[in-house]
């Protein structure tokens, strides 16, 4: 099967405070994105927060994404693709999750946000960031396409 990928995929990450505007695609993690990008919407979840990054808990509906590209240290406005392997949460074990990279981690040593495990960049936002200082642990967020 072949996944048509196109040079520029937005999305929008709703919030109560107002809406980001994400371009998916990103450098060797470009058929997950799409693959997420072809998911939405996502279920209204609520917001997990550690440091200045936002999280939520996503349906297992990646079970067979290419993990391409990992890493751990990002860039502030990147969005990543977790694949939930540990289990951080009692109440959602091994789900995959959506992390959203707003500034510094508790494990960060300068003002990049590095992740607690491996992630996949699947974007970076494009609009409305300040929005992302707003929300608070639990609020509701849903993923659309743009």
């Amino acid at each position: 099967m072949e996944i048509k990928v196109d040079k520029e995929i937005k999305i929008r990450i709703c919030f109560p405070a107002g809406d980001v505007i994400v371009i998916l695609n990103h450098e060797g993690n470009a058929i997950l994105a799409k693959m997420f990008h072809d998911s939405l919407p996502t279920r209204e979840v609520p917001a997990h927060i550690w440091g200045q990054e936002i999280f939520c808990y996503l349906d297992d509906i990646f079970q067979d994404a290419p993990l391409n590209v990992a890493q751990t240290r990002l860039e502030v406005g990147q969005i990543a693709f977790y694949p939930g392997r540990f289990f951080y949460d009692k109440f959602e074990p091994n789900n995959p999750i959506l992390c959203i990279f707003f500034g510094p981690t508790p494990i960060s040593t300068d003002a990049h946000p590095v992740a607690a495990d491996d992630v996949y960049v699947l974007g970076e936002i494009i609009e409305n960031f300040d929005i992302l200082k707003e929300v608070e642990v639990f609020d509701l967020i849903q993923v659309l396409k743009y």
